[in-house]
């Protein structure tokens, strides 16, 4: 089995319910998202690209 690559899903960042950040750098998104959304919770979902299985 191959090594999973780095930005390889595409995330979505939610704070509350409403999508806030979209984009494949967790770790970044993640961050921008501490610093703008405070006193929201966040919460994250993601897509993996066509042909990728998710065990």
């Amino acid at each position: 089995m191959g090594k999973i690559k780095e930005n390889t899903y595409e995330y979505v960042i939610y704070a509350g319910d409403r999508p806030v950040l979209k984009g494949k750098n967790l770790k970044k998104l993640l961050e921008q998202a501490k610093a703008k959304y405070t006193n929201k919770k966040i919460s994250i979902s993601w897509k993996a690209p066509e042909g990728v299985l998710i065990a």
